[in-house]
């Protein structure tokens, strides 16, 4: 598991590790920067942040939990670097740039077909580049501000596997 960073709160210290990824660190100093802001030194003594972490994205509010603390930092991290103002102007030169038009389907719409998946990954490209963050902080942001109808079928297996897997099935009964 990579480490991308680290707090320690008795030194008062952030130590972000160098990886391949500029923009992931640029975002973990901010998370790191959300932690001391955030006065979570009444919590830890120290953490540590792995890239698990930086996906985060929702509050637990039953009980006090790490979970928790991660979602704040990451939160503080994305208002930071992507405020809301500059971040939706920037968004909607991408939309104008990129035609990606509401359809009927939402602000922005994704899904698995080439002509809706592409300009949308173009977006996220370009909207990466400008904020110097990682494509998933940017779709982090879009979700956390109601803009993203996201319909891609990533997690679920294709129609022909589906289908193959049924051909085989049938064939071995």
């Amino acid at each position: 598991m990579l480490i991308l960073g680290s707090a320690n709160f008795d030194r008062k210290t952030i130590q972000i590790n160098a990886h391949a990824n500029s923009n992931r660190e640029r975002f973990t100093i901010g998370h790191e920067i959300g932690h001391f802001y955030l006065k979570h030194n009444k919590y830890l003594r120290s953490e540590t942040i792995v890239e698990m972490d930086l996906l985060i994205d929702s509050e637990n509010d039953n009980t006090f939990n790490y979970e928790r603390l991660e979602f704040q930092a990451n939160a503080f991290s994305s208002d930071l670097i992507l405020p809301d103002k500059v971040f939706r102007t920037a968004i909607d030169v991408g939309r104008i740039r990129f035609d990606i038009r509401d359809k009927g389907h939402g602000y922005i719409f994704v899904d698995d077909q080439p002509c809706n998946f592409l300009p949308y990954d173009q977006l996220l490209s370009s909207l990466s580049l400008y904020f110097e963050v990682s494509k998933q902080a940017i779709e982090i942001k879009l979700r956390k501000m109601g803009l993203l109808a996201d319909q891609r079928k990533r997690n679920q297996a294709s129609l022909t596997a589906r289908l193959l897997g049924n051909f085989t099935s049938s064939i071995q009964s």
